[in-house]
């Protein structure tokens, strides 16, 4: 029925395109089995797809975009269709508007290659491999998180394919009830085919990764609270603190990722995170986002995420 429609990108599991697009979601939880995958590469066929599903089949379907999400059913689904909207992911910017027009399926990576050599920045995820569309309809965290809000707040505008079939703009001056739901409310109020982002002036990042062995926990988990009991008085740094397994000798890492937006240069707060002695590599630097989003976490691994909480007494 889809592609007696006319739309061409249209793919069931004998094909060799369905297969790569299961094998390219970035968690194995993800890599769910549809009936088909259909991939519209814009938002007239998105909305084709979108009224055949909806009018014509009792068919259940998710819709993909970066393909980073880990929650099974997120953004695949069994016994169903997938929207794909892998073709969907350029980048464009506006210097009239100061405005970045980015397609869902774009990777933040992509985007930071169109906006660093233009010295702009946008807020964006703080991995190279993340979706624009699920970080940005889920609200989203970026480096410039204390200083700017979530990745949503800077969101324009978002062009949308309603559930009938029809495409809207959603913004400040149309659709205004809309334009505040998709801004952290997730992607069940429509298909969101373009989202504008607001541009500002960046200057260079000063961050990176340090690692260390696992007995370092205890350090870093001391180091982090005290981060975070005093973060309102320092809204340009950041600091993340992950483990790792490294496969080929069974050993767990600690990921010390630190970060300062203004270019600031090892600034005081991070005295007792940089006071951590036995490091085993230090990456830190005055670089540019598609550095930094890259070397937090590089394409081509596979990763169990598991969230531990850390409370801070008060």
């Amino acid at each position: 029925m889809l592609r007696n429609a006319g739309l061409e990108h249209v793919y069931t599991p004998s094909d060799v395109a369905y297969s790569q697009r299961i094998e390219s979601y970035w968690s194995l939880t993800s890599q769910l089995h549809p009936y088909c995958i259909v991939q519209p590469p814009d938002a007239s066929n998105v909305a084709k797809a979108l009224a055949i599903l909806v009018r014509e089949t009792a068919c259940d379907f998710a819709v993909r975009s970066g393909g980073h999400s880990s929650n099974a059913g997120a953004n695949n689904i069994d016994e169903g269709v997938t929207i794909d909207l892998g073709l969907m992911n350029a980048t464009t910017y506006n210097a009239a508007r100061g405005v970045v027009s980015i397609e869902p399926a774009a990777h933040w990576l992509s985007v930071y290659q169109t906006t660093d050599p233009l010295g702009i920045g946008v807020l964006g995820g703080r991995l190279s491999t993340v979706g624009v569309g699920g970080l940005v309809l889920g609200g989203g965290f970026s480096f410039y998180l204390y200083q700017r809000g979530l990745v949503c707040d800077s969101v324009q505008g978002f062009q949308v394919v309603l559930a009938n079939g029809t495409t809207v703009e959603a913004n400040a001056g149309e659709n205004t009830d809309l334009y505040r739901m998709l801004k952290g409310g997730s992607g069940n109020f429509g298909i969101v085919t373009r989202i504008d982002m607001e541009a500002f002036e960046r200057t260079p990042i000063w961050g990176g990764t340090r690692t260390y062995k696992a007995d370092a926990t205890e350090d870093h988990i001391l180091a982090i609270v005290d981060f975070t009991d005093n973060i309102e008085n320092y809204p340009n740094g950041s600091a993340v603190i992950f483990w790792t397994y490294k496969p080929s000798d069974g050993a767990i890492i600690v990921n010390s990722v630190l970060t300062d937006v203004g270019g600031v240069v090892a600034a005081p707060a991070f005295d007792k995170l940089l006071a951590i002695p036995g490091n085993t590599s230090s990456a830190l630097s005055l670089t540019n986002m598609s550095t930094l989003a890259t070397g937090t976490q590089a394409e081509g691994y596979r990763y169990v995420v598991l969230r531990p909480r850390v409370y801070s007494e008060s």
